[in-house]
């Protein structure tokens, strides 16, 4: 019963938007235009980079004396943004030129071939995107600049990583608290989890920390309409940059389904690992959204090439006992997950493991400490 009501919900939604989309562009109704490039991965073969086309929602930066209201109101401009469809874009990546048209919810996609003398001294590459049709009351061309993310051959490993209560404390156990944290605070408010950003830095020196950088890839099942809010939280935080990789939100029924939670979290990191040849990885999560049941099965298809697994204890007792059960099934594959109560449990044993060296701890209880401190 439920799909044909969220089939006909989305027919309607779709022919209404189709609507309004004729009235505004031939009544000159559009207005500026933003042009939203997500970060993308590649390899020495192939790449690909995605976005989306808005009008521009004026959502200035936070700031750590903004009010509830005004969070609540930049919230609600990121989720009702009107979209631009069936406009052209062109992506230009080392002098290659390419052009594709957004879908029905203003989103685009790039697979863009990789040049065979590519710098690899370099982890980001740059790819200059703009809008060529004639669309919105622009004062100049819609563009920007969008940077993809190559391995380097001498990367030890690659790190993929849960953001919501990994990375950033979110509730995501309480409906009502992830909701208040989500809408009522801000990228300045927001709060990491203690020495997060330290271990994370630490994991993309590796243990060498030299100029290899090991890439970080981030897996959420947040809404695509968050992007710029995690990233401004990324930079305050000074975590290590990464592809986000998001959720989709809408009424489209078949997308809806295989946008669920696991369905999503294992296409993303199965694309991830497309992108990275041999490269192992490291995977870190938390207990709360089903992570040591998707890792287990990243784990079942790609054995060998997962050097260990952490998770984030941030449940009750009941949780941990099948949290337990599935490490002892992990430990019978030959990968290590490791369910810590803090991000110095996760360092000490990246230590013990040889992920990174034993100076780095210091880092992670210096920036444990001053996490701690703004709680205050």
């Amino acid at each position: 019963m439920l799909k044909p009501l969220l089939k006909a919900a989305y027919y309607i939604d779709h022919g209404f938007d189709k609507v309004r989309w004729t009235y505004l562009r031939k009544f000159n109704r559009v207005g500026q235009l933003n042009l939203m490039v997500y970060r993308g991965m590649g390899n020495l073969e192939k790449a690909f980079i995605s976005g989306r086309l808005i009008e521009k929602r004026n959502i200035r930066p936070a700031r750590q004396q903004d009010t509830k209201w005004r969070n609540l109101l930049s919230m609600y401009k990121r989720f009702e943004s009107n979209e631009i469809p069936g406009a052209r874009i062109q992506a230009t990546f080392y002098g290659q030129h390419l052009e594709t048209k957004t879908d029905n919810e203003g989103f685009f996609e790039f697979s863009l071939p990789v040049p065979k003398d590519l710098d690899q001294s370099l982890v980001w590459h740059d790819v200059e995107l703009v809008l060529l049709d004639n669309i919105g009351k622009n004062s100049g061309p819609v563009k920007a600049t969008g940077r993809i993310i190559i391995p380097q051959d001498e990367a030890e490993y690659g790190i993929i990583s849960d953001i919501d209560d990994t990375v950033l404390q979110t509730s995501a156990t309480s409906f009502i608290r992830m909701m208040q944290k989500t809408f009522l605070y801000n990228s300045r408010t927001r709060l990491p989890f203690e020495g997060v950003s330290g271990f994370y830095k630490a994991l993309h020196n590796g243990s060498r920390n030299i100029s290899v950088k090991n890439p970080l890839y981030y897996v959420s099942s947040s809404p695509w309409n968050l992007y710029d809010m995690l990233e401004e939280f990324f930079e305050i935080q000074k975590l290590p940059a990464g592809p986000f990789m998001l959720r989709q939100l809408g009424l489209n029924p078949q997308l809806l389904f295989q946008n669920s939670h696991h369905n999503h979290k294992l296409r993303e990191i199965e694309k991830v690992f497309t992108f990275t040849g041999d490269l192992p990885f490291i995977l870190i999560g938390d207990s709360g959204q089903h992570d040591p049941e998707i890792y287990l099965e990243v784990v079942k298809n790609h054995p060998g090439r997962i050097l260990a697994v952490y998770i984030r204890d941030v449940t009750t007792d009941k949780r941990d006992h099948k949290v337990f059960a599935l490490t002892d099934e992990m430990q019978k594959l030959g990968t290590e997950m490791i369910y810590v109560k803090d991000t110095e449990a996760a360092a000490r044993h990246a230590i013990g493991r040889g992920f990174i060296p034993a100076e780095e701890l210091k880092d992670v209880q210096i920036e444990k400490q001053k996490d701690l401190e703004a709680v205050d």
